[in-house]
């Protein structure tokens, strides 16, 4: 089930990192969030998903 929805979006690592960033397109879900009621931005999220993938994500250290 994804959390996606009026007060939350999600974007991949792709959108922030490497050639794939699209500096542009977070700025413009900023921007979406900042005119309307505000708004969480979740990266490292794929769209579609609820969850970082378990390669992104960082154990436990002791």
């Amino acid at each position: 089930m994804s959390l996606e929805g009026q007060l939350i979006d999600s974007k991949s690592l792709r959108a922030v990192t490497g050639k794939t960033a699209d500096w542009n397109e977070i700025a413009k879900e900023c921007m979406a969030f900042s005119n309307a009621t505000g708004g969480r931005l979740l990266l490292g999220i794929a769209d579609g998903r609820d969850a970082l993938p378990a390669s992104h994500q960082i154990g436990v250290m002791n």
